[in-house]
């Protein structure tokens, strides 16, 4: 009785809220994997984080959990940016978030920015002022460049995919060019308002 109750509650723990314990458990999830178990509650504690995981071992939600938990509801705006290489990335990511916003009950108020999408289109979008946005780097930079996104509400950001050592050492990084600009700007308004942003950098490897 003790291990099924064990299974059963397996993220409580980790001090999740019970609305991201019921949309967990609606999604079938009941017990952390290993990098959701390290990274949650570090997260929770605002604490800088690399974390370094294969694919498919359950990074997104190690990281989208803790956002959802510090989110402040009271105030519109952008407080989250999960910057991918790639626009599918961006994708599923965006889809993962809309789910847990749906199960949680959790007004995040997620946007999906990317490049292929009409700017036009997202500049509306970003009327709403979402909590969370998800995207290219590129297209983050060129919105946040045209006063469209609240980067001094930011404050936690994403690199998935990314490499502290090196923020465009994936090729797609490299491609696009604009990860450094984008966190060069965030620290930069760091430091002329004295705000205290998280950087989060996740990078997801099949390296042992």
């Amino acid at each position: 009785m003790e291990k099924k109750n064990e299974i059963k509650n397996g993220f409580v723990p980790l001090g999740l809220s019970p609305a991201l314990l019921s949309a967990l458990e609606k999604q079938d999830i009941t017990q952390p994997t290993e990098i959701q178990h390290k990274l949650v509650p570090e997260l929770l504690a605002g604490k800088d984080v690399i974390g370094r995981s294969e694919t498919g071992s359950g990074k997104t939600l190690a990281y989208l959990l803790p956002i959802f938990e510090r989110l402040d509801l009271s105030v519109r705006g952008t407080q989250a940016i999960i910057l991918t290489p790639t626009h599918e990335l961006a994708a599923q990511v965006f889809r993962q978030a809309e789910l847990l916003q749906e199960n949680s009950g959790i007004d995040a108020g997620c946007a999906l920015l990317i490049g292929a999408a009409g700017i036009a289109r997202q500049m509306e979008r970003l009327k709403s002022k979402p909590r969370i946005v998800i995207g290219s780097t590129g297209r983050i930079l060129d919105l946040i460049r045209r006063r469209k996104i609240q980067a001094h509400l930011v404050k936690i950001i994403v690199l998935d995919e990314g490499d502290v050592g090196n923020v465009a050492v994936h090729p797609d990084w490299r491609r696009q060019g604009a990860a450094s600009a984008l966190l060069d700007a965030f620290r930069r308004i760091g430091e002329e308002r004295g705000l205290d942003h998280i950087m989060l950098m996740v990078r997801v490897s099949n390296a042992p």
